[in-house]
């Protein structure tokens, strides 16, 4: 089965399918099933597949429910349930969820030693764009058809693919979340500071790696897909850090002194390198941002940034938050203006 060393679940998840509309009765029951397969992906397979059945009767034209039912069931190794939902996801042309399901109904063909099925399905992965070679070398899954004269055949076919194009296109629709703040008077507008995110559910495995230390020392992305961004047309100090106006990608990082730390990356020198949101932990440089640290706090279950003003005289201070799980990390911000022009 596709591991998550190349088709994530966060990327998988990321990319939405159809979904019905929200004036539905189910629409409501289908965001909360979508929830609880979040909640117990990786953790408890029985429910996630549970989840995912209710979810896919419910919207059946969600590629992505498709595709994490057959994921969930290919773990619990109920493979002939499995084959069901991979074939469903399959067939849909979201590329996010087809080219790894296609790859999973040749695993459970290799699986069930059906050798002449799993290569025709890998002919299909591999024309549908499937490039991941270490997984094929690696897989499990791929046991009984690794010795057949015809792997040879579909590794060096994986080989000329991802020679001729390297690369896989995901078309994606995703639900970002904003926080802003902006200055408007009877007449004009005065400027703005905005944070735009792709929220994350909290996971109580987060702290234990905290705890272990297995964030220390590196960046990491602060939100799901795409870059957390912040763009503002008037110029910002946060934490005594001095951001001109622009359009700048945000990480985060965990010190050995347990400090957390916001880097503010101009986004041109990040495009500049094509670097994708997942690749955070190859950023460098940018302006730090110091936060502060509290902990205990009622619980956020999901990743949640609040930029806040005063009213009145003070409509120009605030506050960055940050909350996800039991903590809180802030920064004192103020906005400015620049100088009024002159005739």
């Amino acid at each position: 089965m596709s591991k998550p060393v190349y088709f994530t679940f966060a990327a998988i998840a990321a990319s939405l399918c159809t979904v019905l509309p929200a004036q539905t009765p189910t629409a409501t029951d289908a965001a909360a099933l979508r929830k609880a397969i979040r909640s117990a992906w990786g953790a408890d397979w029985s429910a996630a597949s549970t989840a995912a059945r209710k979810l896919v009767e419910v919207a059946p034209q969600d590629a992505v429910g498709w595709y994490q039912l057959g994921y969930a069931l290919h773990a619990q190794k109920k493979y002939a349930e499995a084959l069901t939902a991979h074939l469903r996801a399959a067939a849909f042309e979201n590329t996010a969820v087809r080219i790894p399901s296609t790859y999973n109904v040749a695993c459970v063909y290799s699986i069930q030693h059906k050798s002449d099925d799993a290569f025709t399905w890998l002919d299909k992965a591999i024309e549908r764009g499937f490039r991941d070679l270490a997984t094929l070398e690696q897989d499990e899954d791929m046991a009984h058809v690794r010795n057949d004269p015809r792997f040879a055949k579909v590794i060096e076919r994986v080989k000329k693919a991802q020679a001729d194009n390297p690369f896989t296109a995901y078309a994606q629709s995703v639900p970002r979340m904003r926080t802003r703040v902006a200055y408007f008077s009877r007449t004009a507008s005065g400027g703005q500071v905005s944070v735009d995110y792709s929220p994350v559910p909290w996971r109580d495995a987060y702290d234990a790696a905290l705890a272990e230390g297995k964030f220390t020392g590196q960046r990491w992305r602060l939100g799901s897909d795409f870059w957390t961004t912040l763009d503002n047309s008037l110029p910002v100090e946060l934490a005594g850090q001095q951001i001109a106006p622009g359009c700048y990608y945000l990480t985060l990082s965990h010190d050995a002194d347990k400090k957390f730390t916001l880097h503010v990356l101009p986004a041109a020198a990040v495009r500049a390198q094509r670097l994708d949101g997942f690749q955070a932990a190859k950023t460098t440089g940018g302006t730090s941002v110091p936060l502060t640290h509290e902990s205990g706090q009622g619980p956020a279950k999901q990743l949640a940034i609040e930029l806040s003003v005063g009213q009145g005289a003070a409509n120009r201070t605030g506050t960055l938050s940050i909350r996800f799980g039991p903590h809180r990390l802030t920064a004192p911000l103020v906005v400015s203006f620049p100088p009024a022009k002159r005739d």
